[in-house]
């Protein structure tokens, strides 16, 4: 036997030994396909082995076209701990109908909604135990659909903005123009034009009025600066104000500009605070003290201030201080750089679940990172 084929065989040994020893194994995945409200959605249920009836998780989806794929790591950490997990494709993604692109947040949380009711209805679980593990943009849609659905079980928001998506959107707007190597103040200056143009598309006041006139001369009065060009190319500000009228129109001067995205567009204003204070569940809402999307102090103080008299045991945050936007860290450089969960972070998620919902831990368990 050669060197090479020995060592080849102690590492399988050592693999096959570390398998052995885990006390729960990788669950089962079972595709599944359900009604929403735009047609049939695509999905895959994560769960442990047994007959269950297992505490259920729905992950709801972050901005962008996510397939249930996109969330294995979380779903198959949850599920070797316990739990059902669906992910679904988002609606207008691989296996799901609908277009997203004309999808308001109100539609997005009857998606969540409708999954929520596809795992309530599977045998191996406990449909008295279902709740939701939303990450960024589905802090906004995940409440609405728990604001509805008293019986969801808890709520779990991982980097979930707390303000207006107009708010949460210029804060990372200036962030990466920063990073970029843009000085801070002319960031801020660009992005409250930014701002004040589309507040003024949101609630028109009129072409030819005092706000279209102030609009257009802050435009003028910015036109020389280095910024301006390279803020157009980026699509951070029109060349010219186009006129109000007909916004909704196909013609619209402005539509190249809005990327024919008109209901994400229009959802800009949506206030969270409503349909997060009226969430009757458990909640608990976890932020990245390293996250440049958002601001972890204003949205945890937002969250607070929402939740009120509640805060405390059913309503809190953690700050994982070295995490990004997706709760992990980077460490090292080059070929040494690692990026992994932040530590404690899902511990820490996985025992206020189990507390909540009356698990406890899983002695021994491994999962995937």
């Amino acid at each position: 036997m050669t060197a090479r084929a020995a060592a080849g065989m102690a590492l399988a040994s050592v693999i096959a030994m570390a398998i052995a020893g885990c006390a729960v194994r990788v669950p089962r995945t079972v595709a599944v396909r359900f009604p929403g409200p735009a047609g049939s959605m695509k999905g895959a249920v994560y769960l442990p082995d047994g007959p269950g009836p297992y505490p259920g998780i729905v992950l709801a989806h972050g901005a962008i076209r996510n397939s249930y794929r996109d969330f294995e790591r979380e779903a198959r950490f949850f599920a070797t701990h316990g739990y059902a997990v669906l992910a679904y494709d988002t609606r207008g993604t691989g296996g799901s109908a609908g277009d997203r692109t004309q999808a308001r947040f109100e539609h997005l949380a009857h998606d969540v909604a409708a999954a929520v009711r596809c795992l309530r209805d599977r045998p191996e679980v406990d449909p008295a135990r279902v709740g939701l593990w939303a990450y960024d943009q589905g802090g906004w849609i995940a409440p609405l659909a728990a604001s509805r659905d008293t019986t969801i079980a808890f709520l779990v928001l991982v980097s979930a903005p707390i303000v207006t998506p107009l708010q949460q959107m210029s804060h990372k707007r200036i962030e990466d123009l920063v990073a970029r190597g843009m000085d801070r103040e002319e960031a801020e200056a660009l992005v409250r034009l930014r701002r004040r143009i589309w507040e003024y598309w949101l609630a028109p006041a009129g072409s030819g009025t005092r706000a279209s006139d102030s609009l257009r001369n802050a435009l003028e009065s910015v036109r020389k600066r280095p910024w301006f060009a390279p803020a157009v190319e980026a699509r951070d500000l029109p060349e010219r104000l186009p006129p109000d009228e007909g916004m909704g129109a196909v013609n619209h001067p402005a539509r190249w500009w809005l990327r024919d995205n008109l209901p994400a567009f229009r959802s800009l204003r949506y206030e969270p605070a409503p349909a997060l204070a009226a969430v009757r569940a458990p909640l608990l809402a976890v932020y990245g003290g390293e996250d440049r999307e958002l601001s972890t102090e204003e949205n945890g103080r937002r969250f607070r201030r929402t939740v009120g008299r509640r805060f405390g045991r059913d309503a809190l945050t953690r700050i994982f201080p070295d995490a990004d936007h997706t709760l992990q860290v980077r460490t090292g450089s080059g070929f040494l750089r690692k990026v992994e969960s932040a530590p404690g972070y899902r511990d820490s998620v996985l025992a206020w679940i189990g507390r909540v919902v009356g698990v406890g831990p899983t002695p021994g368990a491994h999962a995937p990172d």
